[in-house]
């Protein structure tokens, strides 16, 4: 695990998203389809009950990867920290509540078990806010007796409950009422007890986390807090208190990395907590986050475009989801029900006007800790009651924006040529063997179009599957919050407006204290900032593991193929196909079944031609992707360290000033960029090499992803089917994912899905062109017209299932027996143990560059210069 000294933003001379000046380098890299460099991730969801649990290697692995290399210790005086990383408006002034510091947590027994020193703790924490308002001052509990289960049941068995050692309500809580404590829908913070050493060692010539496996399981309980609470709130950031023996910590975590301050005594210096809690309960902001909003006491860290539901919205929103043929909500859908509050600006950026959307069901989600954080929610419309669909996602800000993607495919759709829309009316009915189509003129204009072609074009643009974004979402607003208040710095620059205040940038991350390289080349931390995303789209579904009959699901399949083609077709690869991006249509009126969505990967191959001096066409694309893989330097993954990988884009040297400063932006972007993709369904070569990800990758990812819910959603002849199952889709790890697919490819399709043979029979043909494109000497690459051909044969076929053919519940298999493969590298995140499970203590003082690459701790600590008069332990009191 690595931890970085970040110095605090009000030491550097350029603005709040700027990055620092000086700091230190980062670990694990590797590249991408670009020969861009990537980080581990942990795993996003386990596949075996077993890795669920606290206590699993597995768990404990996955947590190290995502916690790895993304804590910074800011080492700076406590003033600063509160300064810069607890901003408020509204600072502390007056007395501390307390005549001598020392008796706030004298009572604390500094040694004996942990929780007793709870009852201690929560005295005195309650002493620090006695002289709060009603209204701002919290309430404290002991958790470790109270199992607190993950926010959401839907997703509640991928992820074990928690025992959060003090927690903290909201503030205003009824005092009377103390079932506050047994959701995370009512808890705001939470302290962390321990008697082990602080996991940073402060002390140590290299400032680092302790290399011990307690030292990251404190951390890590740490970072599941603070998920759970920026996950069921839908906080923009949190923090989270670790109290080992007398010393504590404030830990701030985003969506991007955790700041952590440097420790302080609580038994001599309490202040800081003091302060932590009171600026945590006295923020403030605008009604919705709208500048004309009237001012209101909000939890800081919170949204403030985010609100509660009232009982009345909630029994709402309950009858229409009855009315409509839904499901009514449930207890914890009741709880989350919320309002959020929908800005729209003109192309100027001015506000022009806001709509209320109340969320009340969460559709999919991504529970990572340090990552695009996505949820989509449906929602009613205030006023209207519209259903519509809400996504929230963070947004790396060196990827380019989803909504800009939505709106190029959409323009492109209503722009296209007659020769476009012929084209896809031809495709669209290559297999009607009744509709002949004629050859097309080589004239441009629709003069040159005889009588027939003319009626025909005619006949295209009336057809709906020839029509503007079948099989995509449709997005109805889109908004990046967190570009928008950055504007503000820009227009501060040249002093028209004045500088914003650092409490105002709450929809950007603090990831802009990121260290650079081992090389001390400049990372661009900036662009390893997230930016909060907010989309609102009028196709609203259901996923798909709530298909009705499996030839609904085919057919959703087959549309939202055809929807990837029409994205590409404007110039958008998709390559993140996964389960929570294909869709089933709930709208009546939808002249498609399935649709793909979820655009945060896209790649725009049109804009790098652009930006290549290529032509820009489907073939010229095609041209470029073949000279590009015939010249890597090394097309096997991984790559030896002394060769480079470069980037796909513009590589000349004659430029103009202004053209190559364009041109290392782009690298920048595209070195700070991960691989994309869900590693379960990603494809063979991606997995295996250097290659750029091409369309073909996207439909070999169809497969798998086909597979995926057949195994989990439907009943099949195999005996051991969860067996089949984890052998496919049970490895961690690049390699062993490859390894596993490639030995299902290779292996008869021994089974069937059960009575149902045209489902049978698309599998096994898919698996068939699948194996063609990863095996014969003269591979055979996936195109459009091969995959959507299986698909119409299949839906045109006879002896689809009529009746109880909708998904089966799918519970997680808590053993199975695992390929080799599969077994020897069932660790997540690639971590291992050996045998007993234990790490030997790696003393303080070590080099951390003779440590191995996931162990070392880079750190930067800047030289004090003129220290502050005032002593930390004072607290200017």
């Amino acid at each position: 695990m690595s931890l970085r000294t970040s110095p605090s933003p009000s030491s550097r001379s350029s603005s709040p998203s700027a990055g620092s000046s000086t700091s230190s380098s980062r670990v694990d890299s590797g590249s991408d389809m670009q020969g861009t460099e990537r980080t581990h991730k942990s795993a996003t969801r386990a596949v075996l009950k077993q890795h669920t649990h606290q206590n699993s290697e597995a768990n404990k692995d996955s947590w190290a990867a995502e916690i790895g290399g993304k804590i910074s210790l800011v080492n700076e005086p406590l003033h600063d920290f509160f300064r810069d990383y607890v901003p408020c408006h509204s600072e502390f002034v007056g007395l501390r509540p307390w005549t001598d510091p020392a008796k706030v947590f004298e009572a604390v027994p500094s040694s004996g078990k942990e929780t007793d020193k709870y009852p201690h703790l929560i005295k005195g924490l309650r002493q620090l806010v006695s002289e709060f308002h009603d209204v701002r001052r919290p309430k404290f509990a002991d958790g470790s007796k109270c199992a607190v289960r993950f926010p959401f049941k839907e997703w509640e068995e991928e992820h074990h409950y928690t025992l959060p050692d003090i927690l903290m309500s909201f503030p205003g809580e009824d005092d009377h009422d103390d079932t506050w404590a047994k959701t995370w829908h009512r808890i705001a913070m939470v302290c962390e007890v321990k008697n082990t050493a602080d996991p940073i060692n402060e002390s140590a010539p290299w400032p680092s986390v302790r290399q011990s496996g307690s030292a990251t399981g404190v951390l890590t309980q740490l970072a599941k807090s603070a998920r759970n609470l920026m996950l069921t709130h839908g906080m923009l950031f949190v923090f989270v208190v670790g109290i080992y023996k007398d010393s504590a910590r404030i830990y701030r975590f985003d969506r991007a990395a955790c700041v952590v301050s440097k420790s302080f005594n609580i038994k001599t210096t309490p202040w800081p907590l003091h302060e932590l809690l009171w600026r945590i309960c006295h923020y403030e902001a605008p009604v919705g986050g709208l500048p004309t909003g009237t001012v209101v006491p909000r939890l800081l860290g919170e949204d403030p475009t985010l609100f509660r539901a009232s009982e009345q919205d909630k029994d709402m929103a309950d009858k229409k989801c009855q009315a409509t043929g839904q499901r009514p909500l449930s207890e914890d859908e009741w709880r989350a029900c919320r309002w959020v509050t929908v800005a729209k600006h003109d192309s100027e950026g001015k506000f022009i006007h806001s709509t209320r959307v109340l969320l009340y069901r969460v559709r999919s989600l991504n529970p990572r800790l340090f990552s695009r954080a996505t949820v989509v929610w449906e929602g009613y419309e205030d006023v209207t009651w519209k259903r519509v669909a809400v996504k929230d996602a963070w947004r790396q800000v060196a990827r380019d924006r989803e909504d800009a993607f939505y709106d190029q495919i959409r323009d492109s759709m209503q722009n296209r040529s007659w020769r476009d829309i012929l084209d896809d009316y031809k495709f669209l009915h290559r297999n009607n063997e009744e509709r002949e189509i004629p050859p097309l003129p080589s004239g441009e204009g629709p003069y040159d179009l005889p009588p027939d072609l003319e009626e025909l074009l005619v006949e295209a643009e009336l057809d709906p599957v020839v029509g503007e974004l079948f099989g995509l979402a449709r997005m109805q607003y889109g908004d990046d919050l967190g570009a928008r208040e950055m504007t503000k710095l820009a227009r501060s620059k040249d002093g028209s407006y004045p500088w914003p205040a650092y409490h105002e940038f709450y929809h950007r991350t603090v990831c802009r204290g990121l260290p650079r390289d081992t090389a001390g080349k400049d990372d661009n931390p900036e662009y390893n900032d997230r930016s909060h995303m907010r989309l609102v789209f009028e196709t609203v579904g259901r996923p798909l593991s709530q298909f009705r009959s499996t030839k609904e699901l085919i057919r959703s399949f087959r549309d939202a193929i055809y929807g990837h083609r029409q994205a590409y077709r404007a110039g958008i690869i998709h390559r993140d196909i996964s389960e929570n991006n294909i869709m089933l249509s709930d709208d009546l009126m939808s002249f498609f079944i399935g649709f793909l969505l979820d655009f945060d990967y896209g790649f725009n191959w049109k804009d790098l031609l652009r930006r290549a001096g290529w032509e820009v066409s489907e073939a010229a694309w095609e041209r470029y992707v073949e000279e590009y893989n015939r010249n890597l330097p090394y097309q096997a993954r991984p790559a030896p360290p002394e060769v480079k990988i470069p980037p796909m884009g513009p590589t000349k040297d004659d430029m103009s000033d202004e053209a190559k400063a364009e041109q290392e932006e782009w690298r920048a972007r595209m070195k700070i960029k991960e691989r994309t993709g869900t590693l379960y369904f990603m494809a063979i070569e991606i997995l295996r090499s250097h290659v750029a990800h091409d369309v073909r990758h996207d439909l070999e990812s169809f497969f798998w992803l086909l597979l995926w819910v057949i195994l989990r959603y439907t009943r099949t002849t195999r005996y051991l089917v969860h067996d089949l199952y984890i052998n496919v889709f049970g490895a961690q790890t690049d390699d062993s994912s490859a390894l596993s697919k490639e030995g299902f490819l290779f292996r008869m399709l021994d089974w069937e899905v059960k009575d149902n043979k045209p489902l049978t029979t698309l599998l096994s043909k898919f698996k068939d062109i699948v194996a063609d494109q990863n095996f014969v000497r003269s591979k055979i690459p996936l195109t459009y017209e091969s995959v959507l051909t299986l698909f119409d044969e299949a839906l045109a076929s006879p002896g689809w299932p009529t009746e109880d053919d909708h998904a089966r519940p799918f519970k997680m298999p808590s053993t199975a027996v695992l390929s080799a493969s599969c077994q020897d590298n069932s660790n997540v995140g690639g971590g291992s143990r050996g045998g007993s499970g234990e790490r030997r203590e790696v003393p303080g003082d070590v080099d951390p560059l003779t440590l191995p690459p996931h162990k070392r701790a880079h750190v930067y600590r800047r030289p004090v210069q003129n220290p502050p008069v005032a002593d930390d332990a004072n607290g200017g009191n």
